[in-house]
């Protein structure tokens, strides 16, 4: 399998673990944001933590990274894989991968608890989720958001051989890892507080985010950012069907 292919049905599984385990479903919720909603009102986080599990949290983060960001680096592991030797792709790849779900492993220990204590101190959901809908809304017009969104377009250089090219790779999926967390903080912290519509927000944002990457670098500045490349193919598609109208007509 090549590993395109490979981290496709990686995300696929992930999407479809969380549409089976979705509400109506006999088995135990796997998404984290849904978890945090499915408590009893309860005052402390350490009790917060122990009624949900720590493992059932993380195992729960862990699936919406994979379903959201993995679809997101395709072009990150698609270009190691072009420019590693063919002996070593798969190498090169896991390693990228391991150092990129590390550090939204480690996000998640932030991010988690802290819609945790969120969910807690709201007396109702707007509570909990306009704070964060405000902030999600500033810090997507912010130069700082642009900045990490351009750094995610950077590939540095890596070692072909040895050890030194996997240390190189890995080291390339920490550095991904770390612009994409200070990107998507905002969104994350959003679905984990939305009492309700996880899977949806999720397949939304994982769509919003995927346009927002196929935009060219842009300067950091204060402002919307029109997704224009996202506009032209649209355009063109609806250019293509007009004229084939035309033409069958």
């Amino acid at each position: 399998m090549a590993p395109r292919q490979g981290l496709v049905a990686i995300a696929a599984l992930a999407w479809l673990a969380l549409a089976a385990a979705g509400p109506g479903s006999a088995l135990p919720t796997l998404c984290t944001g849904a978890m945090l909603w499915s408590l009893p009102p309860i005052g402390s986080l350490q009790a917060a933590l122990a009624l949900l599990g720590p493992e059932r949290l993380a195992a729960g983060w862990a699936v919406m990274i994979a379903a959201m960001m993995v679809p997101l680096q395709l072009d990150l592991f698609d270009d190691l894989g072009a420019r590693s030797l063919r002996s070593r792709r798969w190498g090169m790849i896991v390693a990228a991968a391991a150092g990129y779900f590390a550090v939204w492993l480690m996000a998640g220990l932030v991010l988690v608890p802290a819609a945790l204590l969120l969910r807690m101190g709201a007396v109702h959901w707007l509570a909990a989720v306009l704070p964060v809908l405000g902030a999600a809304l500033l810090w997507h017009v912010s130069p700082l958001r642009q900045s990490a969104l351009n750094a995610c377009h950077r590939l540095p250089p890596f070692a072909a051989f040895g050890w030194r090219g996997y240390r190189d790779g890995a080291a390339i999926g920490l550095a991904r890892a770390g612009w994409c967390v200070l990107a998507c903080w905002a969104i994350m912290l959003l679905l984990l507080v939305l009492p309700a519509g996880h899977f949806a927000a999720m397949a939304l944002a994982t769509v919003g985010l995927a346009i927002e990457r196929a935009e060219r670098p842009r300067p950091p500045q204060w402002g919307w950012r029109r997704p224009e490349r996202a506009a032209r193919a649209l355009a063109h598609r609806i250019d293509i069907l007009r004229q084939q109208g035309v033409t069958g007509s």
